[in-house]
């Protein structure tokens, strides 16, 4: 929303879609980073956050009849690998630096 706000991206017409999205991803992650370590929890997380996300598309679209505006997520997996990359890059490693620095303990 903020960078709705400042820059108008995402477009005010995906702006739901992404909000539901992130929303996914934080609970995902949030479930996921109690039972295993950061790797497996950020690939099941990203897996499983596309394949909901498929779901919230296919609830939108075909249940609601809402316009998505040309939203796919395949095109998002496309267009997302760098950013993907990117996340199992240096997340794991945030995130463990976070923990030790901050005395976080995930209970």
């Amino acid at each position: 929303v903020f960078s709705y706000l400042l820059t108008g991206m995402p477009s005010l017409a995906r702006l739901p879609y992404m909000l539901m999205e992130l929303l996914l991803y934080a609970i995902l992650v949030s479930l996921f980073n109690k039972k295993f370590n950061a790797y497996v929890s950020l690939i099941a997380t990203i897996v499983l956050g596309r394949i909901l996300y498929a779901g919230v598309l296919f609830v939108a679209i075909h249940g609601m009849g809402l316009p998505t505006y040309g939203i796919s997520v395949i095109e998002s997996i496309k267009v997302g690998l760098p950013g993907i990359a990117i996340q199992l890059l240096c997340v794991p490693f945030a995130a463990k630096a976070m923990k030790e620095r901050l005395d976080l303990k995930n209970d």
